[in-house]
């Protein structure tokens, strides 16, 4: 999925993953409060939109799986990993939207809420098809 080398949007989004876990002076954090989301000039940069790409194929790759083996068997547990990964990283790539989305659907599986997740997880569907055709603008 990714090539390992070093460049600028590499170190970006390392930036944002450490800013989502909490390990970063405050410098840091203005750099994402700097706007660094769909609407920046970040989604202008073809090394970002191919990260980008990549990581929106990932989550709908999961969410089949959710929906084709999980949401069915109510294996509750891996539903839950994914809210959470969802939640944790959405943000570093701009979509800030996926991580309360990532939250809500962690926090349903957590406490068992199944009516939940059969609106939540289609939500989140939605969520991710509009992501996906607005980086393809």
């Amino acid at each position: 999925m990714f090539d390992g080398k070093s460049s600028e949007i590499h170190k970006l989004t390392l930036y944002y993953f450490l800013i989502l876990r909490g390990h970063t002076d405050n410098y840091l954090r203005n750099l994402m409060k700097l706007g660094y989301g769909m609407s920046s000039e970040l989604f202008k940069d073809p090394e970002f939109i191919k990260l980008t790409r990549e990581y929106l194929e990932y989550l709908q790759n999961l969410l089949d799986e959710i929906f084709d083996d999980h949401l069915p068997n109510h294996n509750l547990p891996k539903i839950q990993k994914f809210g959470h990964n969802v939640k944790g990283t959405g943000g570093g790539y701009g979509f800030d939207e996926f991580t309360e989305a990532g939250k809500n659907i962690e926090f349903a599986a957590r406490d068992g809420l199944l009516s939940d997740l059969k609106l939540l997880l289609p939500g989140f569907q939605q969520m991710l098809k509009k992501a996906t055709e607005k980086l393809s603008t």
